[in-house]
């Protein structure tokens, strides 16, 4: 197999796609539900739904936040910018759950290899 074909297969196969899909599922329905029925739902449910939302929200998007978008002075520049912090934060937070899905596919990948030899 050509060495482009291989990185496309892993970034791209249906493996990758189905991962990516589990993985992103949770932390955007929590975002989602936050942002459209935040004030509606009722505190038990908040109060159910804060650790779920620390966990695969807050912590991921303050890590990469951290490591990634402050060095680069993202925030800084965007301070102004209504939504723009946001919606910045959205995106890398779900480029980071696909590069996740890419490494967790990997690791299963070499796992199948190492248990089949």
């Amino acid at each position: 197999m050509m060495p482009v074909t291989r990185l496309r297969s892993r970034f791209a196969g249906r493996r990758t796609r189905r991962a990516f899909a589990l993985l992103v599922a949770a932390p955007l329905g929590l975002v989602a539900l936050e942002s459209l029925a935040g004030d509606a739902l009722p505190e038990a449910a908040t109060a159910a739904l804060e650790l779920p939302y620390l966990l695969f929200v807050y912590l991921p998007g303050a890590v990469v936040g951290a490591l990634v978008l402050e060095p680069l002075g993202v925030p800084d520049a965007l301070a102004g910018v209504p939504l723009a912090a946001e919606l910045t934060l959205g995106t890398v937070l779900v480029a980071f759950y696909y590069l996740l899905a890419v490494a967790l596919v990997t690791l299963v990948s070499v796992a199948r290899r190492i248990a089949g030899d």
